[in-house]
């Protein structure tokens, strides 16, 4: 895999329903960051819901990196642009 690939591959987007599915898969502990996306309109309560829900998830695995970058949850909305300084300086600061 490209080091692009697998820089991309460690920031999980998430809808609010993809919880579940992650955790089984063991996605959700290889991210460096999990972004909850669709936080807007009737869907901001369900994405502030899956946020708190992958926060508690994450707390539960050991951080691939200890002592330096601890996994964060972010939402944000690609239509209404909430949250999205926040979540572009997030993917930025990881990778640089």
């Amino acid at each position: 895999m490209s080091s692009r690939a697998r820089e991309l591959a460690d920031i999980y987007l998430s809808t609010c329903a993809n919880l579940q599915q992650g955790i089984k898969k063991g996605v959700v502990e290889l991210a460096d960051a999990v972004i909850v996306n669709k936080a807007d309109g009737d869907l901001l309560g369900a994405a502030k819901h899956a946020k708190a829900e992958y926060t508690s998830a994450l707390s539960l695995f050991r951080p691939k990196y200890p002592g330096i970058w601890r996994p964060r949850v972010l939402a944000c909305s690609a239509t209404t642009a909430y949250n999205m300084d926040a979540t572009y300086g997030t993917c930025r600061q990881q990778y640089d």
